[in-house]
């Protein structure tokens, strides 16, 4: 099996992906509370996507608010927001 630049370049670049977003997380993981970093570990592993989204919008409310401790009511609005739906009205003419 041989690997080209190109796949190479690829595999680099997702091992660097991966590598930011642990980092990311460990920032994140030290502002949430005790009851948050529990509901965080049980999104992770239930839905590994939404944990991504998660991990990147508590990021920013860090970096931008400097919240110091992010308690589990606020995880739960979080995700809340995350999981509201979008309404499709459709008008019949």
């Amino acid at each position: 099996m041989q690997i080209d630049q190109g796949n190479l370049n690829q595999l680099n670049e997702a091992q660097q992906q991966r590598e930011q977003l642990a980092q990311l997380e460990q920032t994140v993981k030290q502002k949430l509370s005790k009851s948050a970093l529990e509901r965080f570990g049980n999104i992770k592993v239930a839905y590994p996507d939404k944990a991504v989204q998660v991990t990147l919008m508590l990021a920013k409310l860090i970096s931008e608010h400097g919240v110091d401790v992010i308690e589990d009511y606020h995880l739960k609005e979080l995700l809340k927001k995350l999981s509201e739906k979008r309404e499709i009205k459709i008008k019949r003419r």
